[in-house]
Parts: structure tokens; sequence; C-alpha cells
């Protein structure tokens, strides 16, 4: 609505005349090293490198306290479009899930995948894309159970997932 938010490693910026100038106020993740960024209806999610942060509106934000260490660092913040409040996010520890909008986060599955760097959510339910230092894994249940996608590519390592309108980019 009007606001423009980048992560730096310096923190959260934001812009109101689309990028022309750049802000900071204080809050709490405008010194906090930002990775990410995910919209969820009116909810924005931030992925820091102290933890969880959600905003209404971009500008203020609030850290997202959850059991599981709130101050691990979380590089990437995936939406479940099938279920409401669900959310993945990625980080050192592996991939976490969320059934209540970031409140808590617990391990999806057995393997956690550390070290996962993005998370892809795909068109069906549970289908999930995850790439990080161990290479590219798929998961068609829901983070439970993943398995290696190694064919053609040249290194395990891998840090991006993005999708375009032909399918997923790595």
């Amino acid at each position: 609505r009007g606001v423009i938010i980048a992560g730096t490693p310096n923190g959260r910026r934001f812009s109101k005349d689309e990028g022309l100038t750049w802000h900071s106020n204080l809050d709490p993740i405008s010194r906090i090293e930002t990775f990410d960024f995910a919209v969820d209806g009116d909810r924005i999610y931030a992925g820091t490198a102290e933890g969880l942060f959600l905003s209404k509106d971009g500008l203020s934000w609030a850290k997202l306290l959850s059991r599981y260490d709130s101050d691990v660092p979380i590089w990437n913040v995936a939406i479940d479009r099938h279920w409401d409040g669900g959310l993945w996010v990625t980080g050192p520890v592996g991939i976490l899930r969320s059934d209540d909008g970031g409140e808590q986060l617990r391990a999806a599955g057995r393997n956690m995948l550390a070290g996962t760097r993005s998370l892809l959510p795909l068109s069906s339910p549970g289908h999930l894309l995850a790439a990080g230092v161990d290479g590219v894994w798929e998961s068609r249940d829901g983070g439970m159970r993943w398995r290696p996608i190694v064919n053609g590519l040249p290194s395990p390592s891998n840090h991006w997932l993005g999708q375009d309108q032909n399918g997923p980019v790595l």
C-alpha cells in the first residue's frame, strides 16, 4: 500500500516514493540483518538474523516468539497457501513449520535439512522444493519426507529457488 520494504545487512529499510529515497525508523528490525519477506493477506513476515518478525504495514514490526529458539536466524519464509496460518521457515537448523502464523515453530519431519537457504511451495498441497548446502530436495507430503533432486545440477550447494510462468527456477 504505497510502501516498499527492503532487507539489508544493516536492517530493514522502507521507501514511500517508489524507491527514490530510503528510510529507517526505530523499530525492532531497523538494525537487524534482514534476509527475506513474505506476505500472507494483511500479514508481512520478515526473516532476520535474530528470528521471525511480523508487521501489518511494513513499518512497525514485532518479534514472533516461539518455543523453538526464537533468536535462530531465519533465511527464508514461505507461505502455505493451502493452510490458514501455515508457513515454513528455513535457516541454519533447517526447515521449520508453523500452523499458527509463526507463533510456534516445529520440525516438519525427521530430516530437517540443516543449511536450507530457500524453500518453494508448489501448486499442490504439501509439494515443496528446498535448496541449500546439501542440494535440491523435493517433498510431496509437507516436509515429512524428502528425496534429493540431483540430475544435471553442477554443484550440490544451491541457494535460491523461484518460480516463473514455466515452473520452478533454481
